[in-house]
């Protein structure tokens, strides 16, 4: 018997009140969305934009090998 498995998942967009952002809330997140990738057998990992300036975001993925494959910029020209 064939069995499939997708090693791979997407991760977009995760939001918490400002308030609370400071409390822990995203690394129970980030904790809870790893153990549970780690017990599917993800491998690889693809994450929506995040602003190039936005290091908390960024933060939270420096220990994990990454690939910027991807860009997006919005650029304003007055007319």
């Amino acid at each position: 018997m064939l069995k499939l498995v997708d090693i791979s998942t997407e991760m977009y967009f995760v939001a918490v009140d400002p308030e609370l952002q400071a409390s822990g809330i995203p690394a129970i997140i980030m904790s809870t969305l790893l153990k549970s990738s780690v017990e599917n057998g993800v491998k690889y990992c693809e994450t929506g934009p995040k602003l190039e300036t936005n290091g908390a975001v960024h933060s939270m993925w420096k220990y994990f090998e990454k690939e910027q494959h991807k860009r997006r910029r919005c650029f304003i020209k007055r007319i």
